[in-house]
């Protein structure tokens, strides 16, 4: 895993990377020595109750029967929402049908495979933009039918 501080705080890096240009220098040398994850300085955000409370996505807070989705991409792939935390803009909330049972572990990785990719691009007319997730691609997220057809 790698850091990249951009802002002033106990990890602050003395405004050695002041640029974006600086950033991304430093952001590809990470991958190059092998980080998989780059935590962003200062991306995440705490929202204070009284502020969340008034947030439509606050009536998930404390669902964590919902799944998340990047809304633009060229690779879909799905997560559990954890439980107490609010998602911005960036990622899609799905939910389940009433009475559905949740996904299972071999459902989700099944959304991250090469298979369901080329799928979802199919299903998306392999537009050359990014591929959204709204209310006309929310559609193409559906179960297994058979786990066992699948190999994962």
């Amino acid at each position: 895993m790698g850091i990249l501080n951009c802002t002033p705080d106990s990890f602050f890096d003395g405004g050695v990377r002041t640029t974006l240009s600086a950033q991304l220098q430093h952001c590809e040398r990470m991958i190059a020595e092998g980080a998989e994850i780059i935590d962003i300085d200062g991306y995440d955000a705490y929202v204070p109750l009284e502020a969340a409370e008034n947030l439509s996505v606050y009536r998930f807070i404390d669902n964590d029967s919902v799944y998340l989705t990047p809304n633009m991409t060229y690779k879909p792939r799905m997560m559990r929402k954890p439980r107490d935390v609010l998602v911005n803009g960036s990622a899609a909330i799905l939910s389940l049908k009433e009475g559905q049972s949740p996904l299972t572990e071999r459902e989700l990785r099944f959304f991250a495979t090469n298979e369901y990719r080329e799928f979802y691009r199919t299903a998306r007319n392999r537009q050359t933009r990014s591929l959204n997730v709204d209310s006309n691609s929310v559609f193409f997220f559906g179960r297994l039918a058979n786990e066992r057809a699948i190999n994962i």
